[in-house]
């Protein structure tokens, strides 16, 4: 039987993963260890390890977190297209930020809905979805 993915997961839910503190992580939890229907964008594995890098985390802790991962989601990764970069340039011309953009245009192109609590990065999703899938 082929998997149903639905859902594309945004950093917001990788950082709540690994912040026992983050008002999101019970969600971030039962998201990625039991919904079946979710896939982890390729571009917010980058966007988290660029997060823990500016954010002052050691090597080992970087290491230990992507065990982790590569613990839960490995089987749950949506990779990178080139029709990816092409949606994301258009929509930075519209004004949207690097990583809005290519998580959006990741969800457009798979005809996934973006779970994420980022207002932006949503209004990209529908503004890109309306131009290249009318």
């Amino acid at each position: 039987m082929k998997k149903e993915w639905t859902k594309l997961l945004d950093t917001v839910y990788l950082v709540a993963y690994i912040n026992p503190l983050d008002r999101l992580h019970e969600e971030a939890l039962k998201l990625l260890e039991s919904d079946s229907r979710v896939l982890v964008s390729s571009y917010a594995l980058i966007e988290l390890d660029l997060l823990m890098k500016s954010r002052g985390f050691t090597l080992e802790e970087r290491y230990k977190v992507w065990t982790v991962f590569e613990n839960v989601i490995s089987d749950k990764i949506a990779f990178s297209s080139s029709t990816d970069f092409k949606i994301a340039s258009w929509l930075q011309g519209q004004g949207y930020d690097y990583f809005d953009s290519l998580i959006a245009a990741q969800a457009v192109r798979l005809n996934l809905k973006p779970l994420t609590t980022d207002s932006k990065l949503l209004e990209a999703f529908k503004k890109a979805k309306n131009y290249f899938m009318p």
